[in-house]
């Protein structure tokens, strides 16, 4: 099922078509909206996670094992 949205100044010539599973929700607006709040004051209080010191292997083993 598709709805009508406004034209995007960006998008080509044409009406701009989105699927109705694809809205947005006001509780998922909220969430979105406190991970964007927490993150701007992570990275003002300078504490960012640090980057890996390298390449993070996983055994093939942990993803084939059918006992896992």
């Amino acid at each position: 099922m598709l709805k009508e949205n406004k034209k995007s100044p960006v998008a080509p010539l044409g009406s701009v078509r989105r699927s109705l599973a694809s809205l947005e929700t006001v509780e998922n607006r909220r969430q979105f909206i406190a991970m964007a709040k927490t993150n701007i004051a992570h990275v003002e209080a300078g504490n960012t996670p640090g980057q890996a010191e390298g390449v993070v292997r996983i055994p093939v083993e942990n993803y084939l094992d059918p006992q896992r």
